[in-house]
């Protein structure tokens, strides 16, 4: 059986790439539709989705990070209650 804190720390990482496609999929088609018209307001919203994207990405490589020290690795990138967390050790920070 896999331990409580692994499958939290998978499924979180899970979502967070879940996320991150259909942040994607959204800012292509926004890209397109922004490309042929002449609308400052699309090629805003597509630079704020870039934006997003870049920061779903800095979530990710955290989720991540705490997949490994969960499953006994270390990471100078997570904080004592994050590491804590990500090992079952108490309850979960997200």
């Amino acid at each position: 059986m896999i331990p409580k804190h692994q499958r939290h720390n998978y499924e979180r990482t899970n979502e967070l790439l879940n996320d991150l496609d259909c942040l994607m999929i959204a800012m292509n088609e926004l890209q397109d539709l922004a490309g042929n018209r002449d609308d400052m307001r699309l090629h805003n919203a597509a630079y704020a989705m870039r934006y997003m994207a870049m920061e779903k990405f800095l979530e990710v490589e955290k989720s991540r990070q705490a997949e490994w020290v969960g499953l006994g690795g270390k990471s100078p990138e997570l904080t004592d209650a994050e590491t804590a967390a990500a090992r079952g050790e108490e309850a979960s920070i997200t």
